[in-house]
């Protein structure tokens, strides 16, 4: 009998001790929908690998390999690109259908992300915003790049489409700058941001090289910059001809190996070639959510 109730008792502890190492019960913020090499997430002492469908919790650490590339889909239906070589936390992505209320907020410890925001940050109240070291980027309803090099220690943002309020952490009450589409700023470390300026074509393919999202037919602003030098070239567009583009990427970490066309393989549908609320059905990825 004392046997028993010690055997029994051992047991409840063990039970005690699996049930109290469990972490945390965490909302689903979003899921993956395409990798392309080694893609792992951190989540606690955790590493799993990623995969088409791997859900995503706010807490979250994207962490991309060389070669390794990663889209995510929010619940707010924002669309992110992660390049290689990257490390991407999603710290917060708090969403409520019924009104459409929106706030999220990532921190890019390295490397580089493309967003398609959601339109759903163009409500009041509603805010969005990327930190680096150097940067915070706030935004509602753009696209945009933001790059971290840690060897640097410098933050390129480019405004791919709509406008970004970017922000020095030594100054995050300050006016900041507004960058429209087309330009760019760099924030290092200890300062506030340069002037926006217009990127050249080759700034602004060097930046979003291996970021290039869009379905059959959309074009990014290094492709229309490029096809306006074609054209019309003027004095900068001849002296491309006979001297190499100029790379705004030239303060980032050495460029990682590109995949092939230099985009995601779609499985079979692109991502903004789809709503993302049909790529989590499974509509456009044979993969369910």
């Amino acid at each position: 009998m004392m046997r028993t109730s010690i055997l029994a008792g051992a047991l409840w502890a063990t039970l005690l001790l699996l049930v109290c190492a469990r972490p945390a019960f965490s909302e689903e913020v979003g899921n993956v929908v395409e990798v392309a090499g080694t893609v792992t997430i951190v989540r606690g002492e955790l590493t799993l690998p990623a995969a088409a469908g791997t859900p995503l919790e706010a807490g979250d650490l994207v962490r991309t390999g060389r070669p390794g590339r990663a889209r995510l889909v929010f619940q707010e239906d924002t669309v992110m690109t992660v390049a290689d070589g990257s490390e991407l936390r999603v710290d917060e992505s708090k969403f409520r259908p019924q009104d459409g209320a929106a706030s999220s907020l990532f921190s890019l410890l390295v490397g580089k992300a493309r967003l398609l925001v959601s339109d759903n940050y163009g409500q009041a109240g509603a805010s969005l915003e990327v930190e680096t070291v150097t940067a915070v980027a706030g935004v509602r309803g753009t696209e945009f790049v933001v790059a971290f090099s840690s060897k640097s220690r410098v933050t390129e943002i480019l405004a791919v489409k709509g406008s970004v309020r970017v922000h020095s952490v030594i100054d995050l009450e300050g006016p900041g700058v507004l960058l429209r589409a087309g330009e760019l700023t760099a924030v290092a470390e200890g300062s506030l941001p340069t002037p926006p300026r217009k990127a050249k074509a080759g700034e602004a393919a060097s930046l979003q090289e291996g970021l290039v999202v869009g379905g059959p037919g959309a074009t990014d602003l290094a492709v229309d910059q490029a096809q306006s030098a074609k054209s019309d070239p003027g004095e900068e567009g001849r002296a491309a001809r006979t001297t190499p583009a100029p790379s705004a990427a030239e303060n980032l970490d050495k460029k990682p190996p590109a995949f092939p066309g230099d985009r995601l393989p779609s499985t079979p549908a692109d991502v903004l070639g789809e709503p993302p609320s049909v790529l989590r059905k499974g509509g456009g990825t044979g993969v369910e959510f």
